[in-house]
């Protein structure tokens, strides 16, 4: 997001209607995510007087001043708010000030939560099990009453409405209704639809959720909208019923087969901060501009990852929250740490506690991977006087301090890609 000045002006535009529900959902669901500050933003935004005037237009200042917040306080609770879909942002720049637009939509409900994987595994890693459990019994569904007859009084037969009267044709004014704000990933839906089109198929014999997981496996596997289509026809069955006519373990095995081989990037999650051509340099550029498939495999010599590999890669994506750079420091700690084996439980573990601190880099991950075995080891080694070799690596790392390049980035991935052929 661009940065907010106290200057700058602003209005809000309500996307959605937000009932004492949706605030019972914000607090259960959204405040773990997002903290205390992004949800009294949420809550000043949506209650301000330019969602309902659209004539009004503030500068922040007043809006600062009663949430008693600094423009960069405000601008990290945004980004919580934006990241989750409650709020999205729009800017336009003048000469002297900027003019934001604030669209605020309503959160999803329990049922939509809990079976989007990125938002009920991230709630998991940030809360734990035992209290996620807690929530879902508290929103569990009542089981339908099944053993007996249903003697319900239906609308026509209690109104009689005349169906033929003009008054039943009048056409409604646009209204508020409960939308959700969508996530951003980079996915070019008109792409997706466009080939599936090309090929014979049409998007509109897809439910909007299958849609949206298809959205997240191409994220994570890092392939291209189009491509993608192509592999959702070749595991689509037309004829099931709507909302399971993807087979999605045969579709996120050909997006694992095809993963190592494309050069389509979306990058998720952020680039390390280093500057150095050393070797752990060039290490710490590879985590943070390939997918974990395509990282697994360079470590392996190239050769494709193992299914029960790849299932582990996608529970730390979609279980667990964590972001590609993230997963490529993690796969590659914990293959040095077990003789180049892959303990599903043993990376789950470490996986909890990277959520939990939150870190988004491979610079970072490994400082905190290296900084927490360093710990462990001298305390293990403190009567042998022994040095911890992690020690030296996280003072390597902390010493990079630029951004690097995709150019960068290609020439690393070409000279590995090299020296793997010869």
């Amino acid at each position: 997001m661009k940065k907010v000045g106290s200057k700058d002006f602003y209005q809000v535009r309500k996307m959605s209607s937000i009932s004492d529900l949706d605030r019972g959902y914000l607090i259960d669901l959204y405040l773990p995510l997002i903290g205390g500050l992004a949800l009294a933003s949420y809550d000043a935004l949506a209650m301000d007087d330019t969602a309902t005037d659209s004539s009004l237009i503030y500068n922040h200042e007043a809006l600062f001043a009663r949430l008693q917040v600094t423009p960069g306080q405000f601008e990290k609770a945004l980004e919580a708010l934006e990241a989750t879909g409650l709020v999205r942002t729009y800017c336009k720049e003048a000469e002297r000030s900027s003019y934001f637009v604030y669209s605020v939509y309503a959160p999803l409900d329990p049922k939509e939560f809990f079976e989007d994987p990125l938002f009920s595994g991230t709630l998991r890693t940030y809360i734990g099990n035992a209290a996620v459990g807690n929530l879902e019994k508290k929103y569990a569904a009542a089981e339908k009453v099944t053993d007996m007859e249903e003697v319900s009084m239906s609308f026509k037969d209690f109104f009689h409405p005349n169906l033929e009267d003009p008054i039943y044709a009048t056409s409604p004014k646009p209204m508020l209704g409960h939308r959700n704000g969508k996530l951003r990933t980079g996915f070019d839906y008109r792409a997706f639809a466009d080939e599936l089109r090309s090929c014979g198929s049409n998007i509109e014999i897809l439910s909007s959720r299958e849609i949206n997981r298809i959205e997240k496996l191409a994220t994570l596997y890092d392939l291209d909208s189009a491509v993608m289509a192509d592999m959702v026809i070749e595991s689509t069955d037309p004829s099931r019923r709507r909302d399971s006519r993807v087979n999605f373990d045969v579709l996120a095995g050909k997006a694992g087969n095809a993963a190592p081989f494309k050069y389509l990037r979306q990058h998720v999650g952020e680039k390390s901060v280093i500057s150095s051509s050393s070797a752990l340099a060039q290490k710490i550029r590879m985590m943070d501009s390939v997918t974990p498939f395509r990282w697994l495999s360079l470590l392996q010599g190239g050769t494709k990852p193992s299914s029960s590999d790849m299932k582990l890669i996608q529970h730390l994506a979609f279980d667990i929250g964590l972001p590609n750079p993230v997963i490529n420091a993690l796969l590659d700690y914990v293959l040095q740490k077990n003789d180049n084996r892959l303990p599903s439980a043993y990376a789950d573990k470490i996986a909890g506690a990277l959520a939990r601190t939150g870190v988004a880099t491979a610079r970072d991950a490994m400082e905190y991977l290296n900084s927490t075995y360093s710990r462990a080891k001298k305390a293990e080694e403190q009567k042998k006087g022994i040095d911890s070799e992690e020690a030296a690596t996280q003072t390597a790392i902390k010493k990079e301090t630029a951004e690097v390049s995709d150019e960068e980035v290609d020439a690393a991935l070409d000279e590995i890609f090299s020296s793997l052929g010869k």
